[in-house]
């Protein structure tokens, strides 16, 4: 399953990888990105689109944070759940 995930996850940057390439060649290109660096974000862009595009890319890193600290969550508490069981 995991082998799976890391092939899809590579295949998806590959891909995008040649999308740019294609599409570098045409006339204004825009860039925006988000690092965050522990607690310490940064976001970048230039470009005619580049605030934009790093208004989204912000967005998309907290909506995955989010994400990763629901996920997180609920595998502790199972992790929880499982012990209180073994424990019975």
């Amino acid at each position: 399953m995991r082998a799976g995930l890391l092939l899809v996850g590579f295949g998806l940057v590959l891909a995008g990888a040649c999308v740019l390439s294609v599409s570098a060649g045409e006339g204004s290109v825009s860039t925006g990105g988000f690092i965050l660096i522990g607690p310490f974000p940064i976001a970048f862009g230039s470009g005619p689109n580049g605030p934009l595009l790093s208004i989204l890319a912000v967005v998309l890193g907290i909506l995955m944070l989010v994400l990763l600290l629901f996920a997180v969550g609920r595998t502790s508490k199972g992790i929880v759940n499982q012990r209180e069981e073994i424990n019975k």
